[in-house]
């Protein structure tokens, strides 16, 4: 069965724990780097790990899940 516009939407804004820092993120805005599925921030490290530079985009701001 296909999800609705709406199940999916829900799914997207779903708060999950990063598998490397353990901190809150959506679904929706994990990113993949070097085979990780990472939250942003860690998205953000790891970039400027391994490229040598910093990350100079703004894509990655935005509200985060809370604890609440």
């Amino acid at each position: 069965m296909l999800m609705t516009t709406m199940e999916n939407k829900d799914e997207m804004l779903r708060p999950v724990h990063c598998k490397h820092c353990g901190e809150l993120e959506y679904y929706g805005e994990m990113r993949w780097l070097s085979g990780k599925c990472v939250c942003r921030d860690c998205y953000k490290k790891e970039y400027e790990l391994q490229y040598g530079k910093l990350y100079e985009w703004d894509d990655l701001d935005g509200p985060r899940p809370n604890v609440n």
